[in-house]
């Protein structure tokens, strides 16, 4: 129980750190989304049932604080955690390099996916951020991986996942 209660309140300090400061600090092609990369990571540690209830949770969150239609953040990152869920079943991935190359993979993804729904929700106009961000963001998100790997380790060291 006190690992889900640490967990939530520091996604809630990485979410309002996304919103907040992030901006502040760095320019827009180079923002790392922090959320994102949680939900990568949570497809390492916990199973598909545990770690759907929390990617639903900060989908939602997301929605609420990007302001976007209702359920595109929710929709695209329950298929990125099963996505990451699935890619890190299939090779060992207990490394914090293998990680952040997982985390930059599957964000081109989300970029992609993000565009796509975006462009079928509303109607055939697409996510407004121009396509050459899709590289800086995938690397800054690596980055983010990177450093936010060990914090998340610790917290489910042993975690509900077997290997």
């Amino acid at each position: 129980m006190r690992k889900h209660l640490i967990f939530v309140i520091s996604t809630l300090v990485l979410a309002v750190l996304q919103t907040t400061l992030v901006p502040l600090l760095l320019p827009e092609w180079l923002r790392p989304d922090f959320l994102f990369v949680v939900i990568v990571l949570l497809g390492l540690f916990l199973q598909p049932m545990t770690g759907s209830i929390y990617t639903f949770g900060m989908g939602y969150l997301q929605d609420l604080l990007m302001g976007t239609m209702a359920g595109l953040f929710i929709v695209d990152r329950l298929v990125i955690y099963l996505a990451a869920y699935w890619l890190a079943g299939q090779f060992y991935a207990k490394s914090a390099l293998a990680q952040a190359a997982l985390v930059a993979l599957l964000s081109v993804l989300d970029y992609l996916l993000i565009w796509l729904l975006s462009a079928i929700f509303s109607g055939g106009d697409a996510f407004s951020v121009p396509l050459w961000h899709l590289f800086p963001r995938a690397i800054s998100n690596a980055i983010m991986g990177l450093a936010l790997y060990y914090p998340l380790r610790i917290l489910w060291e042993g975690g509900e996942r077997e290997l």
